[in-house]
């Protein structure tokens, strides 16, 4: 086998690897046939109510978190990300919450009521037939700039679709990544070149995990 071939093997296998690493399905294929007007609700910051390093429980799959440090910018930039990739689906209407969220939240970004109910509430309301809603546990900023950093950007957050009519939860996805250097993982090869070599910022790590994120979307 040439070099040329033995390298792209490796990226290709580490890619795959990286993903599978970074990201957890919590649900099984997702089929997005019966949905026709999708609301997107706000990321909410789960760690202000937490002190840091504390573990937190997602609402809604159950799943635990360990909350760290979330800058102020996080929320837009992860609620935005989310509407502009998935604005590009053909076959779905999709638009944000709005000012209808801002009622849905108390102190502290918890939710008014333990469960689903109220967001499927506001959603029925604007005759959505399926809504998102999404946590971040982590956005932490690299120390340091694109060539070297003091410490790197770390993103955890996860993704919830849920059915208004019967409030089943459709499908859930989690991020989590800490960027690590070539040295510190080698099948990080792929994802190193797809970042030409650089340390990125928070945002960049966590849009690129909404790509990876939103692929069954993309049907």
């Amino acid at each position: 086998m040439g070099v040329c071939a033995a390298l792209f093997l490796i990226c290709a296998c580490a890619h795959q690897a990286a993903h599978q690493a970074d990201a957890v399905s919590e649900s099984e294929t997702l089929n997005i046939s019966g949905i026709r007007k999708l609301m997107i609700f706000p990321f909410r910051d789960m760690s202000q109510s937490m002190e840091k390093d504390s573990g937190v429980r997602c609402p809604f799959s159950g799943s635990m978190f360990v909350t760290g440090t979330v800058a102020p910018e996080a929320e837009s930039v992860l609620t935005d990300g989310l509407l502009s990739k998935l604005k590009r689906l053909k076959k779905i209407d999709v638009f944000p919450a709005g000012q209808a969220a801002e009622s849905s939240f108390s102190d502290g970004g918890r939710y008014k009521l333990s469960d689903k109910q109220y967001l499927i509430q506001i959603a029925k309301k604007a005759g959505a037939d399926s809504l998102m809603i999404g946590h971040i546990y982590r956005y932490q900023e690299r120390a340091g700039n694109e060539y070297a950093v003091n410490s790197p950007a770390s993103v955890s957050y996860d993704l919830h679709l849920i059915r208004v009519s019967d409030a089943r939860v459709l499908w859930s996805d989690r991020w989590d990544e800490t960027q690590r250097s070539l040295t510190e993982n080698l099948f990080n090869i792929g994802t190193f070149f797809e970042r030409k070599g650089r340390w990125v910022s928070a945002g960049e790590l966590a849009l690129s995990g909404l790509e990876k994120v939103l692929k069954p979307f993309e049907q």
